[in-house]
């Protein structure tokens, strides 16, 4: 009998084993890195806007905290009317801008505080007249983050819009 000579590398199974695992090890610790690099970003934008949320809302205390001595100079009992104009006048003379709403026979006095381009903190305070001998002059009605809406600007050129006009279509036929 003749042996038969080869003269190639021979790649056992054991060698494509290890190639094979070495690829798949190599895929997950790319996938690894990948994935820790997306939660990185994602914790500091989270720790962003919780920063920016919580020094707005500061901002809005501190706001609410030069609001409380206007309150308690304007008010005088029973005069609901005397009141609301003082404490009107009051609020005009802040340096931040507040104002008094009025809708279904409460009144509010309503401010925002930004919190980043994108958001704003919205505060409302009900406020409450007459007051008992222990009763707040007022109650918090709301006070959550909102976006920011801005209406849109259209570029009159950048929208081509159709004019109910066929000319300039070629191909389009209508039939009567």
């Amino acid at each position: 009998m003749e042996k038969k000579q080869t003269t190639g590398i021979n790649v056992g199974g054991s060698s494509l084993l290890i190639i094979f695992v070495l690829l798949c090890l190599t895929t997950f610790a790319t996938l690894s890195l990948v994935s820790a690099n997306a939660d990185l970003r994602l914790t500091e934008k989270t720790a962003r806007a919780a920063t920016e949320y919580y020094i707005a809302d500061t901002l809005g205390e501190e706001t609410l905290a030069q609001l409380i001595p206007l309150l308690q100079q304007a008010y005088t009992p029973g005069d609901s009317a005397a009141y609301f104009s003082r404490l009107e006048s009051s609020l005009s003379e802040l340096s931040f801008p507040a104002r008094l709403v009025t809708n279904e026979q409460k009144t509010f006095i309503e401010y925002t505080v930004p919190i980043n381009e994108k958001l704003q903190l919205v505060v409302s305070l009900e406020l409450l007249f007459p007051p008992g001998a222990e009763a707040p002059l007022f109650r918090r009605s709301k006070w959550q983050a909102e976006a920011i809406r801005e209406a849109p600007e259209l570029d009159e050129e950048a929208l081509n819009l159709w004019n109910g006009g066929f000319d300039g279509a070629p191909g389009l036929v209508f039939a009567d």
